[in-house]
């Protein structure tokens, strides 16, 4: 006969010889012992062995801010967290809106310069899945999502010449519609400096 005891608490028993598979409910030290019971010559035999094993806890990632919005042409700077010190990490990458410059990696830092295509008018987006590892036994993953929002260009003006005492009216534009503008101008003789804004 057998009796396994595999020292988990709640208790995990077996009577049968095996192999067992155990999953264990927390992590640690546990003591696992085998008491062999046999009739030999109508004698009842009886014999424990023990063994010790260590359980490796599973890492998860404790970040509590996962989404981010950068301007074009901006580090990420994501630092990644883990209940568990020693904690190793990698990295997947999978982009929408044409993000440049996101890879795949390891570490616990995140800085890759996003990019987006020249002119582009609408948001990109970067999905870093994050796996960890510890001890080599895999714990969570965790998906970080940054948007990456494009930079407004300003139309080339070209120059103009007024006569004094007559306003001058510039048409400003941006490639992104919704862009404010700022403007400022530099004092030039007897006309003062100004500073104004549209949008």
């Amino acid at each position: 006969a057998y009796a396994w005891d595999f020292g988990d608490t709640p208790a995990q028993t077996a009577t049968t010889a095996g192999p067992h598979t155990i999953t264990y409910a927390s992590s640690g030290t546990k003591t696992i012992s085998l008491t062999v019971t046999a009739t030999i010559a109508g004698n009842v035999k009886t014999n424990t062995i023990t063994k010790t094993i260590t359980v490796n806890p599973l890492p998860n990632i404790t970040n509590t801010t996962k989404a981010f919005t950068i301007c074009d042409s901006t580090a990420t700077n994501i630092a990644i967290t883990s209940d568990q010190a020693s904690t190793t990490y990698a990295w997947t990458v999978s982009t929408t809106g044409g993000v440049q410059n996101a890879v795949a990696g390891t570490g616990a830092l995140i800085a890759q310069m996003l990019k987006l295509p020249a002119l582009q008018t609408t948001n990109g987006t970067v999905k870093y899945t994050v796996t960890t590892t510890l001890n080599n036994c895999p714990g969570a993953t965790a998906d970080f999502d940054v948007t990456v929002e494009p930079r407004p260009v300003i139309a080339t003006l070209q120059d103009v010449s007024v006569c004094s005492n007559v306003a001058l009216s510039l048409n400003v534009q941006a490639n992104i519609a919704t862009s404010p503008i700022s403007w400022t101008r530099a004092a030039v003789g007897s006309i003062p400096s100004a500073t104004g804004n549209s949008g």
